[in-house]
């Protein structure tokens, strides 16, 4: 996206809160104070993405930046650190050009990957290894990762029997509360192994869902369980939603069927009779 149209893109969001004008210059002032103060001997890049990047940003929108440097960061706070800057909510993610290189040759990382570093805009980038990373998001084609996408969907498709277990666990208990814990696990869950086997590349977390719904397919069996697991439409009760959740796995693990392993099969197909032997209840 041009600059031009960038700006045309975030005063309309955010024209009502602040004059484009001096938004613009302020955020751009950010963006400055920011390579300022992070761009230290180990860094070797960092680069904008996020709702910013695209140019769609909200009033409640933060300020996604990746640092790439030298060696890779020691602990989960240098890894990932929430800032404030001109009151803007930054978050900063720290890592290495080899961890996201290697993301690109890992399915279930790469659905996320691929786009956020298509829509990147880079802020320093010292010896054009993030403009070579963008390109290579840019040049990436889903087939050649198509094996192992299979291999990743089947082998979280088998755990997830697990989760299977302690849903029905759960509502034969009448704990409620365990049954909604475990059902929330399922319906992000089936998401990411369907996203990985239709090797669906989400643009950001706030369409995950819609986009591996239209790559499902709005009208199908799994996208309607899904909605369901979720509480859509509402008043669904955790009963109601626990149930679809289940459902939701013995439909996946049908669409799934023709990649399992036999030992594989040996895990899914026990949680598959216990889902079917399930009474229906409100």
């Amino acid at each position: 996206m041009n600059k031009t149209s960038q700006w045309d893109n975030l005063g309309r969001n955010m024209g009502d809160h602040m004059p484009m004008e001096t938004w613009r210059d302020e955020f751009e002032a950010l963006l400055q104070d920011l390579v300022t103060e992070l761009d230290d001997g180990e860094t070797l890049a960092l680069g904008l993405t996020g709702s910013y990047a695209r140019g769609r940003p909200s009033p409640y929108s933060d300020v996604d930046l990746k640092r790439f440097t030298q060696s890779a960061p020691a602990t989960p706070q240098d890894r990932h650190r929430i800032l404030r800057r001109r009151g803007f909510l930054i978050s900063l993610a720290t890592t290495t050009f080899e961890a996201v290189s290697e993301s690109l040759q890992q399915p279930e990382r790469a659905i996320w990957t691929v786009p956020a570093l298509r829509q990147m805009r880079v802020l320093l980038d010292r010896d054009g290894s993030l403009a070579r990373l963008i390109q290579a998001a840019h040049d990436f084609t889903w087939e050649p990762l198509q094996p192992k996408a299979d291999e990743s969907a089947a082998d979280s498709l088998a755990a997830f029997a697990e989760d299977v277990a302690k849903v029905l666990n759960s509502l034969a208990r009448g704990d409620f509360l365990a049954a909604l814990y475990w059902t929330d696990t399922l319906v992000y869950g089936l998401a990411g192994t369907m996203a990985v086997y239709l090797g669906v590349l989400i643009p950001t977390e706030h369409v995950f869902y819609r986009s591996v719904h239209e790559a499902v397919g709005q009208d199908t069996a799994w996208t309607r369980l899904h909605k369901q697991a979720l509480g859509l439409p509402a008043g669904a009760t955790p009963t109601s939603r626990a149930q679809a959740a289940a459902r939701l796995y013995l439909e996946t693990s049908r669409l799934l069927a023709p990649i399992l392993t036999p030992d594989q099969r040996n895990v899914v197909e026990p949680a598959c009779e216990q889902i079917q032997q399930m009474k229906p209840q409100a």
